[in-house]
């Protein structure tokens, strides 16, 4: 008979209603349907002699109708099979086909393996079709409808039907013919005992051949679908013992869960509900002695899987670490956790090469997981305590910074907020947290320092890490730009900041070292950051006091604020600070800058009582009486004004005056077009130069101004920052010239005019010295130290300048130079041939 023939015989043989039908009348049934088969194919002996692979197994009654049916169904379909498979025949099966083979399969599962279950196992269909007294009849049925699919297996076409129709069936049949227990109640001969217990060894052989010739995913899923509440012990231990070895086997984490995972698409809910599962069946394996070297190990090279367009890995990584977390943080911290964190940790090993790898990726991987560790939460799952990452936050900060305004937003963003939550959390740290990230101050044992000799830099699609010679530094200017940016949108959080500015203001023993300006200690200038510094620290406290919502959150709880400003005042008047001629000492400097902030926070007193500010009024009357500043004394006059009356909520102090041509300078260098903001620093200059009335008055703020600007990218601002420095020489010699000759030293502009800048400094400096006269010689060892350096620089025509600008100099000293004449002789002869030589070179 052909394939189609053998097909209608499955129609003609099919019950659609067996489960309906009583026992007599199913008998019926049948019988008469296998007699049309016998009728067109053969008898049922040369039937059951073809089929000798599955039959030899049977050993109960072969006359019953329910075993006839069952074996006339499975060698039409054996039949098909072969047709199908054979090279010689080309006959393909149509969809009409495959469907009426799949109601067949459907059908021969119901009677042969569900109706034969033990009661309480998975699938089973409480249903009797032949009333009989042999115990083993059920049993014989079982395990031939078991054999037969199995060895269907084997042809490829049957194969992909039956995998998809009855899989776990089979294995449901094959867990109980292998781990069923022998009832004590039966007295078995010998005979029978030895093949029942041969039989239940082949069960578990076909159980593992299933599982290695079967596609993981697929078999992991069947075998899932028995693991039910209420079944029986024996066949849940079974099933949990297949489901461990799949496991521990070699990329078993992964086969379990695709498996799991398989189906739940885009379903946020269905792919939460999942990954427990799979951290369910992962913590059931938590005894095992090989439990972390294994399987948690093998989480952990999932993320190495894991695709930016499919990160399910990495979620099924960060559920067993916040779960672990619950139930053994050793294993959250050591097995998970750490083996991201040590990502981040190498930038803070010294002997560690990034250059053998494009760690662009790894970065991006580690702060996304963090991030789903320690910021992502839900009811279900919480986030783990942020304090965990406090070794890498120095590290984070950094890439943080390196990643703004970059394509890599969504790292910036993680990263951000990664940072945000431990600053917000972590408020009496707050000394430790912007100590290492304003100026990369270290405490022992707690943030761990960013590598000085690596550089971060975006390229054009990757994180680029560069190894440098000599200690990278990064201005106290730029990281506060960074930590603003930071903090920004949370008000709170720049009121910690801006107390914390406060603090580091009068701890100047600490935040304000000098080093020593001994000639030729090159190195130790160069990384003095004492100008950077403060007017990093005076920039943003001028910025956080103005802001109305600083302003207004200190309102609420003003009282650590006067506090401290009141401290500062007692201890200017107990060390006479307030008496100084110095104006530009650091003391002075401070407390210069505590009045001006004061100033700003009571300027708006709208919603508050002035009473609490009348303790200030003592120490501000003394410090106006005896200072000799008169920019000072006006502040504090404005200051007790305001104090004093203390007017109405409503009432605004409002003086009304002309503004006058220095009003209109200022106004001009606040404009945010760069035209006019550089316009306002020309013509501050001359009014510098001119020695201005209101110049005079309000001098320390005009070189704050100056000082500011020096930060400027903009080489139109930063130059004319620069000059206006020279022309407050005569005024502030010792900050004018300490403020330019670390501009030249510890200069990192870059672009295609940095000489050109740097030339410019050098000039403006040589311009001071010769304006100074006979004070010149006490800026000698600051002056020579700042172009000797310069005659070791890179760019060739920066050299050649600083060698001519420190001939200049020797010239204004009059070549007094005293005891370092040798050491400028010595470094002269040493450079002079190879300089020559590079000068008429490019010449």
């Amino acid at each position: 008979m052909n394939k189609s023939d053998l097909v209608n015989l499955l129609e003609g043989l099919l019950v659609p209603d067996l489960l309906e039908l009583n026992s007599a009348t199913f008998v019926k049934t049948i019988e008469s349907k296998c007699q049309e088969v016998y009728d067109k194919i053969d008898t049922f002996e040369n039937i059951n002699a073809h089929l000798q692979a599955t039959t030899k197994y049977y050993f109960s009654d072969p006359e019953t109708s329910e075993w006839r049916y069952l074996i006339c169904n499975i060698y039409i379909l054996q039949k098909i099979g072969e047709i199908v498979e054979d090279p010689n025949k080309d006959e393909l099966i149509s969809i009409k086909e495959i469907k009426q083979i799949k109601m067949t399969i459907v059908l021969l599962v119901k009677l042969g393996i569900y109706s034969k279950l033990q009661p309480k196992l998975p699938f089973k269909i409480a249903k009797t079709f032949t009333e009989t007294n042999d115990i083993f009849y059920e049993y014989n049925i079982l395990k031939c409808t078991c054999l037969a699919f199995s060895n269907f297996l084997k042809n490829q076409t049957l194969r992909v039907i039956i995998l998809s129709e009855s899989l776990a069936a089979i294995l449901a049949g094959l867990y109980q013919i292998a781990h069923c227990p022998l009832s004590k109640n039966h007295n078995f001969t010998p005979d029978i005992y030895e093949k029942l217990l041969q039989e239940k060894e082949k069960a578990r052989s076909l159980i593992q051949k299933l599982r290695k010739g079967i596609y993981p995913a697929i078999y992991i899923k069947e075998t899932m679908k028995l693991n039910q509440k209420n079944t029986p012990v024996w066949f849940q231990k079974a099933v949990s013992q297949m489901l461990t070895s799949i496991m521990l086997s070699e990329d078993g984490v992964e086969n379990i869960a695709v498996a799991i995972l398989d189906g739940t698409n885009n379903d946020k809910a269905q792919t939460w509900i999942a990954l427990d599962v799979i951290y369910r069946i992962i913590s059931s394996c938590k005894n095992q002695l090989d439990f972390r070297e294994n399987i948690c190990q093998q989480v952990v090279n999932l993320i190495n899987k894991t695709s930016e367009e499919s990160l399910i890995f990495e979620r099924l990584f960060i559920t067993c670490a916040k779960n672990f977390y619950v139930d053994n943080q050793e294993i959250s911290k050591d097995m998970f956790i750490r083996s991201v964190m040590i990502n981040l940790l190498r930038f803070t090993i010294k002997d560690y090469n990034f250059e053998t790898e494009d760690y662009t990726n790894t970065i991006k991987k580690s702060i996304r997981i963090l991030h789903g560790i320690f910021v992502e939460k839900t009811a279900e799952s919480p986030s783990l305590p942020i304090e965990i990452l406090k070794p890498v936050l120095e590290v984070i900060f950094r890439i943080y910074s390196v990643t703004l305004n970059s394509v890599f937003k969504s790292t910036h963003n993680e990263a951000k907020e990664i940072l945000i939550k431990y600053i917000t959390e972590n408020g009496e740290e707050d000394n430790v947290i912007f100590d290492s990230f304003l100026f990369g101050i270290c405490h022992k044992q707690q943030i761990l320092p960013f590598r000085k000799d690596l550089v971060l830099e975006i390229g054009r699609q990757d994180i680029e890490i560069k190894t440098s010679k000599h200690a990278v530094l990064i201005s106290a200017t730029v990281n506060s730009e960074i930590l603003f940016k930071l903090l920004e949108n949370d008000t709170k959080l720049l009121v910690r900041f801006f107390r914390y500015l406060l603090k580091v203001l009068v701890n100047r023993e600490k935040y304000f070292k000098k080093s020593s300006d001994a000639l030729l200690n090159l190195e130790s200038e160069i990384m003095n950051e004492y100008f950077e510094r403060s007017l990093a620290v005076f920039n943003n406290l001028s910025i956080l006091a103005e802001d109305t919502k600083i302003q207004k959150e200190i309102i609420k709880s003003p009282s650590e604020i006067i506090d401290f400003i009141k401290n500062v005042f007692d201890r200017t008047i107990e060390t006479n600070m307030h008496k100084t001629t110095v104006f530009e000492s650091d003391g002075f400097q401070a407390m210069f800058t505590v009045t001006m902030i004061l100033n700003a926070l009571i300027a708006n007193y709208s919603k508050i009582s002035l009473q609490m500010f009348k303790v200030l009024i003592v120490p501000l009357e003394t410090i106006k009486m005896y200072t000799k500043h008169d920019e000072l004394k006006d502040l504090i006059e404005k200051i007790l004004f305001k104090i004093e009356k203390n007017h109405k909520a409503s009432t605004k102090i409002n003086i009304e005056e002309t503004k006058s041509e220095l009003d209109v300078i200022l106004e001009d260098i606040c404009d945010p077009l760069l035209p006019v903001r550089g316009h306002g620093l020309m013509a501050l200059k001359k009014l510098v130069e001119r020695r201005d009335v209101s110049i005079m008055e309000k001098k320390q703020y005009i070189l704050t101004i100056f000082q500011q600007n020096l930060k400027n990218e903009d080489s139109f601002i930063y130059l004319n920052a620069v000059d206006g420095l020279a022309a407050m020489a005569n005024i502030f010699s010792d900050t004018v010239i300490n403020n330019l000759c670390e501009e030249f030293l510890d200069f990192t502009r870059t672009g295609d005019d940095g000489h050109e800048v740097r030339i410019k400094i050098g000039e403006v400096l040589v311009r001071i010295t010769k304006c100074l006269g006979d004070m010149a010689p006490k800026y000698k060892a600051v002056l020579l130290n700042a172009f000797l350096a310069g005659t070791k620089d890179e760019d060739h025509l920066v050299r050649a300048s600083s060698l001519s600008n420190l001939g200049e100099i020797c010239r204004v000293l009059g070549f007094k130079l005293g005891s370092v004449v040798t050491e400028v002789s010595d470094f002269l002869f040493q450079n002079f041939a190879y300089m020559i030589d590079k000068i008429s070179h490019h010449l």
